[in-house]
């Protein structure tokens, strides 16, 4: 310290570093004390999100239905039970309401483009057999380079983008 005031002629400029160094001190004491308390204060959403993560676990489960669907309204129980699988698969790949899943959409025919995607997308993650719906949007891709939500219906951004991203994830390479 005493070198830096010989190096320092104006009293006052010295002062202003040496407050300096003192504020630098400070703020990283003060940075430290709002790191602690972010960590702190963010803990418990930590825990409520695994909490709220497990009660909606629950109420899915619940809503399953003893077939291993799920549905929501008329005509959606293929979209809604490839969607629950896929929440399932992601939070507990073990457990019986994914696997009766599984074995509910493998009963099933792909009646139209989002069918067989979600389906394709939910069993490129399984060892269950995709060929069906892997043809089934093969067959369907039409010229323009898009897929309509049925094979005879005008492409649309939705459907095109549901096939692609399920063949995307299938494992099967795709012939062209």
């Amino acid at each position: 310290m005493q070198k830096f005031s010989h190096a320092c002629s104006v009293p006052g400029r010295a002062a202003i570093q040496i407050r300096g160094e003192g504020i630098m001190n400070k703020a990283r004491n003060i940075s430290v004390i709002i790191m602690l308390g972010l960590f702190f204060l963010l803990m418990p959403l930590q825990s409520t999100a695994q909490e709220v993560t497990s009660k909606g676990v629950q109420w899915l489960t619940s809503v399953q239905q003893s077939d291993g669907s799920w549905n929501n309204w008329t005509g959606t129980v293929e979209r809604d039970t490839t969607v629950a699988a896929d929440s399932m698969q992601i939070l507990d790949a073990t457990s019986p309401s994914y696997l009766l899943a599984l074995q509910w959409l493998a009963t099933i025919t792909p009646l139209n483009t989002d069918h067989a995607s979600r389906r394709l997308f939910t069993f490129s993650k399984t060892n269950n057999d995709i060929s069906a719906d892997l043809n089934y949007l093969l067959a369907g891709h039409h010229h323009d380079g898009g897929w309509g939500l049925e094979v005879d219906h005008e492409s649309s951004p939705f459907n095109t983008s549901l096939a692609l991203q399920a063949l995307k994830r299938s494992t099967t390479p795709i012939k062209q």
